[in-house]
């Protein structure tokens, strides 16, 4: 059994933070900001490619998608960040369709931070990966959806 803590405030909570010369301390510690956000829903301003997807009826839009960007690059060039020495990144990573071990990846100054495969049936018969994967979108082939990619530097 997972014990969660909780915070419990009688009275008045005093919280102190400092945000001067773009960084936001709490207890002389830097804290994140963010600074970009982009989640594709109705826009995807600013890419080189702003093909934006949903699939069956969830109106949930995102960047590429069935029949979208394969085999090409999308990117964005982010302009005007304030100074920094930290960056954090997060996003999810759709794999639709036929991959047959091709990669995913992400670059940050043209240098990789992340990469990924995705093999859509690893099984002698594939009609079993077709019948017991799960197809969110696009052809008849199994889906790998919101691959999670997480990237931090100092």
């Amino acid at each position: 059994m997972e014990i969660i803590p909780k915070l419990k405030i009688d009275g008045d909570l005093n919280l102190q933070m400092t945000y001067t010369d773009s960084r936001l301390l709490f207890d002389d510690t830097d804290q994140w900001i963010l600074i970009y956000f982009d989640d594709f829903q109705g826009t995807s301003q600013g890419w080189n490619k702003e093909k934006l997807s949903v699939c069956g009826s969830n109106d949930n839009m995102f960047l590429g998608g069935h029949c979208n960007f394969g085999g090409e690059e999308v990117f964005k060039i982010y302009k005007n960040l304030p100074p920094h020495n930290m960056i954090k990144i997060t996003a999810n990573f759709h794999f639709f369709d036929k991959w047959e071990g091709e990669e995913a990846y992400m670059s940050l100054d043209s240098i990789p931070v992340w990469t990924d495969t995705y093999q859509w049936c690893d099984k002698v018969m594939q009609w079993h990966c077709k019948k017991y994967s799960i197809n969110a979108c696009g052809a008849e082939f199994p889906d790998r959806l919101a691959v999670p990619i997480n990237f931090e530097s100092n």
